[in-house]
């Protein structure tokens, strides 16, 4: 005899001839069926990462680290239930963007699957914008200082 699947069960044949009759566990690893999508946002302001998956998921750890960098860092905030992360940018996150963001999902058998890596890229709050002597000049806020020319 050999091994017949139909559905959930199966037929094994034994050794002494006979056949044994199985229930087979339908388990299938999770599946990322929606990646994130990078996006750019101005300083102070959300930005919004998604992602959908098939499977039995109990955890989505939300991921992110500077272009460059080897370490991945997990906010606090991001370890849950949630298949949604919103980062609220700051001044700081300006300086190092632009920004790698992933996440991890693990299912009810322990199994991790990754998002892709997407892109996220903070643009720079502008508070004015002069002309003088003809010259278009631009004041952003930079470094914890109220605003530089550029």
């Amino acid at each position: 005899y050999e091994r017949a699947q139909f559905g959930n069960f199966a037929f094994v044949p034994r050794s002494d001839g006979s056949l044994s009759f199985l229930k087979v566990d339908s388990y299938a690893p999770p599946v990322i069926t929606k990646q994130p999508v990078g996006t750019t946002v101005k300083s102070g302001k959300t930005a919004t990462f998604t992602v959908e998956a098939t499977g039995s998921i109990v955890s989505y750890q939300w991921q992110n680290k500077a272009t460059g960098k080897d370490d991945w860092y997990e906010p606090e905030e991001t370890s849950s239930k949630t298949s949604t992360y919103n980062f609220v940018t700051t001044a700081y996150t300006y300086v190092i963007s632009p920004i790698l963001v992933r996440c991890r999902l693990t299912d009810s058998k322990g199994n991790i699957v990754y998002t892709d890596e997407v892109t996220f890229t903070v643009s720079r709050k502008i508070i004015m914008e002069v002309t003088v002597y003809g010259i278009k000049r631009v004041l952003v806020p930079i470094h914890n200082r109220p605003c530089r020319r550029t």
